[in-house]
């Protein structure tokens, strides 16, 4: 079964694996802290760089976590907990319950080839690329805390970059920030049957000006978006400063310590497309549907809220508004004191909320190219 193959990892040179051990030792002598409980540990590393096998690949490893039934006693608790590490190629991800149209601009996206991607949990938008590694924790609710996880990661890299005088916590929004209150990371969860995950994304070398470009910049042509959709809280941002490599040996060894069983035979399992299908044929085709969700329409754009989006135009020979209502993805209405807009109505009702259906009908060419710029 998925949950109980493994390996040792071959992604990693023998220095790296040498390197795991030495940490390993290091944070036996500096955490004093360890956690009571102690899990059967599975940590798994993707070597894929595609945001939507690494997605669900998460939610497969989640749903086949388990629950409990009535084959357990209603008093014990699934002493099984899963660390699983990854990173994305360029991708803006924005939670379950936002609007993609007010968290970022659809066609600066799309014009340097970035994923938009909605991922099964909540909170706000981030920015992956191969300047950060992503991590999601995965255990019973009976153990579920929205800071315990985010504290270990803290606690392991904080031995490490000491010497560069900076110093990592979680504040009270569950985000990790550094000695400046930088969020270097963010928090999202997912409760479901008995069983949770909390993942976020930590900034290590990731390149800050393009995340700046890319997530909630400001238009004069962007318009007004109101709906009932979560947004995302602004946060001054940096990187931690340290590799990937440091990253992962040290945050995979101080889980091992602190929550491994035996942690004399804890493994790294190395996962991407082509392993999947090696070892988890019983899977593929599920694989192959989470995928395809995540790349559909209806998933990252028609799952947004019902919402309406009001652009306007001041200017001496050409001003006035037009509003589109949307819901699921696609007009529900139009509305405008323009003529040659508000007569639009009838072609527009149904058509997905995106450019390339809506513009061609469009008349006026200042209006071609605020809405083109915007969606």
């Amino acid at each position: 079964m998925l949950l109980r193959a493994g390996w040792h990892l071959s992604g990693l040179n023998r220095s790296q694996i040498h390197g795991l051990r030495i940490q390993g030792e290091l944070i036996r002598h500096l955490s004093t802290e360890f956690s009571p409980n102690k899990f059967n540990i599975r940590l798994y590393l993707s070597t894929s760089r595609s945001p939507y096998f690494n997605l669900a690949f998460e939610d497969i490893i989640f749903q086949l976590f388990p629950t409990k039934s009535n084959s357990v006693k209603k008093d014990s608790k699934i002493l099984d907990k899963i660390l699983y590490l990854y990173i994305n190629e360029p991708s803006v991800v924005i939670g379950r319950n936002q609007n993609p149209w007010k968290e970022t601009i659809i066609p600066i996206l799309n014009k340097h080839s970035i994923n938009l991607v909605r991922r099964k949990s909540g909170g706000g938008t981030v920015f992956h690329d191969e300047g950060n590694v992503n991590y999601s924790v995965i255990n019973s609710i009976d153990f579920f805390d929205r800071d315990e996880h985010a504290i270990s990661i803290c606690e392991a890299l904080n031995p490490i970059i000491a010497s560069k005088g900076k110093q990592l916590r979680v504040n009270e929004r569950h985000d990790i920030v550094d000695e400046n209150n930088n969020k270097v990371s963010g928090s999202a969860y997912k409760l479901q049957r008995g069983k949770a995950y909390h993942h976020g994304t930590m900034l290590l070398n990731s390149k800050i000006e393009f995340l700046l470009e890319l997530l909630h910049k400001e238009s004069v042509y962007k318009g007004v978006i109101e709906g009932a959709g979560v947004e995302s809280v602004k946060s001054p941002v940096t990187n931690v400063g340290i590799s990937n490599d440091e990253f992962i040996s040290s945050v995979a060894s101080f889980f091992w310590n602190k929550y491994s069983i035996d942690c004399s035979n804890c493994k790294m399992i190395e996962v991407n497309e082509d392993i999947f299908k090696e070892k988890w044929p019983e899977y593929i085709d599920l694989m192959q549907d989470k995928i395809s969700e995540l790349k559909s329409w209806d998933w990252t754009y028609g799952a947004t809220p019902k919402f309406t989006h009001i652009f306007t135009l001041d200017e001496p020979d050409n001003h006035g508004s037009v509003k589109f209502s949307v819901a699921n993805g696609a007009v529900t209405d139009l509305d405008s004191e323009i003529v040659e807009l508000k007569s639009l109505k009838g072609k527009m009702l149904g058509k997905k909320y995106r450019a390339s259906d809506l513009v061609p009908d469009i008349p006026i060419g200042k209006w071609k190219k605020i809405i083109s710029k915007v969606i």
